[in-house]
């Protein structure tokens, strides 16, 4: 109950937090930085339920063995090559160190918000 259950409006479950932050991940480090699509469905990561313990777990243990292997093949000439972000962003661009920096930024920011998320859990209900 726990990994589904919603703070407040406008809020996430700590389930959305943990599928969303790793589809944003995945897209960050394979779509831009490697060129490897992910073929992302973002609005779906925020409808995520029902998943338990051990498959976000799988999730998360998935998404950093995906990136390792992506940054172990990079040299610090790679993190300075200029890439699109998107179709939908003509004209905008990264270099791929950014683009790993911006995957950490906002997996840090969303760390907070399940942290924040899982307080209030506690303080409502009293169990971890």
């Amino acid at each position: 109950a726990a990994l589904d259950w919603v703070p407040g409006r406008e809020m996430n479950s700590l389930c959305v937090l943990i599928i969303h932050t790793m589809g944003a991940t995945r897209y960050w480090a394979g779509d831009i930085a490697a060129g490897i699509p992910s073929n992302r469905d973002r609005s779906a990561e925020f409808e995520a339920r029902g998943l338990d313990e051990a498959a976000l777990k799988n999730r998360l243990d998935e998404t950093l063995a995906f990136v390792r292997s992506i940054v172990d093949k990079l040299s610090l000439e790679d993190l300075e090559h200029t890439v699109p972000i998107s179709a939908n962003h003509p004209g905008r661009t990264f270099t791929i160190g950014n683009a790993l920096v911006h995957a950490l930024e906002h997996t840090a920011q969303h760390l907070g918000h399940a942290q924040i998320t899982r307080q209030l859990w506690y303080h409502n209900y009293g169990t971890k």
